[in-house]
């Protein structure tokens, strides 16, 4: 399983990027919120649960401390 990840913006509330799953059409959108060091899921990537965006998650922390 692979992921392609986009950043679109960010500012001094929030991180969004774009991302898809073993695809590169990046139809999904998701936010890490810096006031609360967490992340959320805006829209998933077609054929992408709750389940693995939350597996994924870990590993984008790790480049947000």
């Amino acid at each position: 399983m692979w992921w392609k990840l986009n950043k679109i913006t960010e500012d001094e509330k929030q991180i969004v990027y774009r991302y898809s799953r073993e695809s590169d059409k990046l139809d999904g959108e998701i936010a890490f919120d810096r006031n609360t060091k967490t992340f959320h899921c805006i829209n998933y990537a077609y054929g992408d649960t709750q389940r693995e965006v939350e597996w994924f998650y870990p590993h984008l922390w790790e480049d947000n401390k």
